[in-house]
């Protein structure tokens, strides 16, 4: 990902016009989807804040593409639900959801698209010379 991917494309933003152009070159490369990334990677870098989000959010809708936020905390998660973002990517990980906002988060209504192959590959994890069944 470090190597590859994330040189070709991902785009970092932190004005609403960057954000807004992002989408919109994403648009243009034929996406079928625009993912943002809200969640702090690696820990403790800077976030999608401000308007950036919501703008990146509409442009993207515009050009008749949904927004996969992937998220790590509850402010995430709110802060891409106020954004309409169309799912969320994996789901709060990296802290327990307060029970006081539980209900905040279930009146998004907005669905969460898991992570299975990561999820696959941690209840793999120490597996050694696996044998075909």
């Amino acid at each position: 990902m470090r190597w590859y991917a994330i040189p070709r494309y991902a785009i970092e933003v932190d004005k609403f016009a960057e954000a807004a152009a992002a989408a919109e070159l994403v648009a243009e490369w034929g996406a079928d989807f625009l993912t943002v990334i809200v969640d702090r990677i690696p820990h403790g870098a800077s976030r999608i804040c401000g308007d950036s989000l919501p703008a990146a959010v509409h442009v993207a809708s515009i050009r008749g593409l949904r927004t996969v936020a992937h998220i790590g905390t509850t402010d995430d998660a709110g802060d891409a639900a106020h954004a309409h973002v169309a799912p969320w990517a994996h789901g709060v990980y990296r802290e327990r959801i307060p029970d006081n906002r539980i209900g905040e988060m279930a009146s998004f209504g907005i669905p969460m698209v898991p992570t299975i192959v990561v999820v696959e590959a941690l209840a793999r994890r120490g597996e050694t010379g696996r044998q075909a069944t």
